[in-house]
């Protein structure tokens, strides 16, 4: 049986905490300036849009609504997003742990194998089988 392989390996992992940090790290230090309130929203914009073609490139989609796994990835960037263009809070490092935790979503689904939508299904289907066995009872 052939191993699953990761779509992120654990050099692109690095690289992608890495770059999250120095984005951070940048948003931080101009956060103090009075040109930070704007230059941080621009960096905000084009950190995620560089992330964004990134994991595409990875095959680790957002927007395939019918996957709930893409839905908690999705809502993960867009919160992300959103606290990053807040002026106070944008210099967290917002940006990093929205990397981090992307990224062990994605690894728990290789790892695993299973992804939302196989978990979803498995239930639904085991619903069905626990109300045939209840009507069986009740007959």
């Amino acid at each position: 049986m052939a191993q699953k392989q990761n779509r992120i390996g654990k050099f692109s992992m690095i690289a992608m905490v890495t770059a999250a940090m120095i984005f951070d790290l940048i948003e931080a230090g101009l956060g103090f300036l009075a040109i930070g309130l704007v230059l941080n929203r621009l960096i905000v914009v084009v950190k995620w849009f560089l992330f964004w073609f990134w994991f595409k490139i990875k095959d680790v989609h957002f927007t395939k609504l019918n996957s709930k796994s893409a839905s908690r990835r999705a809502v993960t960037a867009i919160s992300t997003f959103l606290i990053g263009m807040i002026p106070i809070l944008g210099i967290l490092p917002e940006f990093t742990i929205g990397i981090i935790a992307m990224l062990l979503l994605v690894r728990v689904e290789d790892k695993t194998g299973i992804s939302a939508e196989k978990t979803e299904s498995a239930t639904r289907t085991l619903n069905r089988e626990r109300l045939k066995i209840q009507k069986r009872k009740a007959a």
